[in-house]
């Protein structure tokens, strides 16, 4: 994911009003339940309520579109040329390619910009100049104890169902192990098998 600064058009997001005051519009994924606790909006809207906190005169206004949604929405959007003013998507090499993005080192300290962990911060280049930063990133792997295959002389697993036997087999093993480990999010991950 990346947070992507846009640039303004005749019919760009920023407006000022007549005291000064400034309204910055952030469009980002909701990865949670609409209308929950653990919504992104809620998640983004607290952010923008603390940042607003402390810089009086600026107001972030945060809009949300459900991931599932989210391709269709925003090509339509940016058909219409209803540009966010901060983008948090992925892959900004297309808009950049539009010229609707900033480079990064025009809306983002240097010292930030050289803090970013370089295999993340280059996905975010188009043609050797960075358009975003990396906000948030996972990396998916399957982690086995060497030690518990080998006592229940198992090989590691090709296949989910290679897995499932695996977990049992694992789990009948003295010490009560547990056979797999999964990460639910903010709840505590779930062990299994």
């Amino acid at each position: 994911m990346a947070l992507t600064a846009c640039s303004s058009s005749s019919s760009g997001s920023k407006s000022s009003t007549a005291g000064g005051d400034t309204t910055i519009n952030l469009l980002a994924a909701d990865y949670g339940t609409a209308g929950t606790s653990n919504s992104s909006q809620t998640y983004w809207q607290n952010i923008a309520n603390a940042f607003h906190a402390a810089n009086p005169t600026i107001t972030v206004h945060v809009q949300t579109i459900a991931w599932t949604n989210w391709q269709a929405q925003t090509t339509s959007m940016f058909q219409a040329k209803q540009y966010p003013d901060i983008l948090e998507g992925d892959a900004p090499q297309e808009f950049a390619s539009d010229n609707l993005l900033y480079p990064l080192s025009q809306v983002m300290d240097q010292s930030t910009i050289n803090n970013l962990i370089p295999v993340f911060a280059k996905q975010e280049d188009s043609n050797g100049t960075a358009y975003g930063a990396p906000f948030t990133t996972s990396a998916r792997a399957l982690f086995y104890n060497k030690k518990l295959f080998a006592q229940a002389k198992l090989t590691p697993p090709t296949t989910w169902a290679q897995l499932e036997s695996d977990a049992a087999a694992i789990k009948a093993l003295p010490g009560g192990n547990v056979g797999y480990f999964l990460p639910l999010g903010p709840r505590r991950p779930r062990a299994s098998r």
